[in-house]
């Protein structure tokens, strides 16, 4: 069975080498990073989003 521990044992990875358990939970990680949003939105408003960001950056 393939899950993301037997991927991580495979690698040899431990993905809290660097961030703890405790510092790994979602709302630990959405504490941190405030600059990113997480909002629902349907496909048409992130294509809109999207191309006004190309826009921009042009």
């Amino acid at each position: 069975k393939i899950t993301w521990e037997n991927a991580c044992r495979f690698f040899s990875w431990d993905p809290f080498a660097e961030i703890p358990k405790e510092r790994a939970t979602v709302g630990a990680r959405r504490a941190i990073a405030t600059d990113v949003d997480t909002a629902i939105r349907s496909r048409k408003e992130w294509a809109r989003l999207f191309a006004e960001k190309q826009a921009q950056d042009a």
